[in-house]
């Protein structure tokens, strides 16, 4: 029970990258691959947090104006 007297949803079970149904185990921040799906592993997907970095990265940069 949360403290406004509702239940958190339970975590969905599935890939913690692409949501691909399955049970691929917890998540842990420390483990890079933890919780994702053969299939992203051998993609080479990058992880959850290497795209925050990125994000954070890019979100840093100054755009240019588009040409008119």
């Amino acid at each position: 029970m949360t403290t406004n007297g509702w239940t958190a949803p339970a975590p969905a079970a599935g890939c913690a990258l692409c949501a691909c149904p399955g049970d691929f185990g917890p998540r842990d921040p420390a483990e890079p691959h933890s919780g994702l799906c053969p299939g992203c592993i051998a993609a080479g997907k990058p992880t959850r947090d290497g795209l925050e970095r990125a994000v954070v990265i890019v979100a840093g940069r100054v755009l240019l104006p588009l040409a008119p």
